[in-house]
């Protein structure tokens, strides 16, 4: 069965315009909850600002900015359950680094936006499906 993520278009678009804007990769935490094994929402995105590597290809975030993240998130009542990345001038895709990143992290969902020129897509994935999520716009 296909799961489903749900989350606010103009937080998603937001992340689509940053990734419009910058030849390396953007990322951010997504905070949320697990509604259940097929349904993850998303409440926030939570933009870090310090990177161990921020290039082209890769961006990992340093340790601090994670516990940021985790805070930020529990102040909100919510959790991370995941992040989101581009993929400048590529397919919004796992890559193997991506994949192993998402299960070491214990994400529950990993979001891509491919960028190709002034145009993006975006997939949302969990480990358990090879099939993206649908995404459901909220309010």
């Amino acid at each position: 069965m296909q799961g489903k993520v749900k989350v606010r278009k103009q937080q998603l678009n937001y992340f689509r315009k940053l990734a419009r804007e910058s030849s390396k990769e953007i990322f951010a935490y997504l905070l949320g909850e697990i509604v259940s094994p097929t349904l993850t929402r998303i409440g926030k995105f939570h933009y870090p600002t310090e990177f161990f590597e921020q290039t082209e290809s890769s961006v990992r975030p340093t340790t601090a900015a994670w516990e940021t993240a985790k805070l930020a998130a529990e102040e909100h009542g919510l959790r991370i359950v995941g992040t989101i990345h581009s993929h400048p001038d590529w397919v919004p895709i796992m890559s193997p680094s991506d994949y192993k990143g998402h299960i070491e992290d214990g994400d529950r969902v990993s979001a891509i936006v491919g960028k190709n020129g002034q145009r993006t897509r975006v997939y949302f994935w969990t480990v358990e499906s090879a099939l993206p999520l649908e995404i459901e716009y909220v309010p």
